[in-house]
């Protein structure tokens, strides 16, 4: 199957939820099996988007800009939310919504 998952049986892996059609493409119905243009694609993009956050804090941009998905919001999840001074009930948190296209952003 790959490099991750070499040893496991079609979408029995444990680790990824996938399968596969009987041409041995990945099944459209599970996101965690990609072509390897898509995920080519997928690692392209997560470089230019890792690099133009390291523009943008060299160039003294380090302003904190937590995110909403749903009802979940990131500073669940920090670490550093007993010393932030945002507000969970006022901070406007940036939304993040599901991107059918981020695949083919370049």
């Amino acid at each position: 199957m790959g490099e991750f998952d070499g040893n496991a049986p079609a979408g029995n892996s444990g680790q990824f939820n996938y399968a596969l059609t009987n041409d041995g493409k990945p099944n459209r119905r599970y996101g965690d099996l990609l072509e390897a243009d898509e995920f080519n694609g997928l690692l392209d993009r997560v470089e230019s988007l890792l690099r133009e956050m390291g523009r943008r804090i060299f160039t003294g941009d380090a302003s904190v800009d937590p995110y909403r998905k749903g009802a979940e919001v990131a500073c669940d999840f920090c670490d550093g939310r007993a010393i932030c001074r945002i507000d969970p009930w006022t901070h406007p948190f940036r939304v993040l919504k599901k991107n059918p296209t981020a695949l083919k952003q370049t």
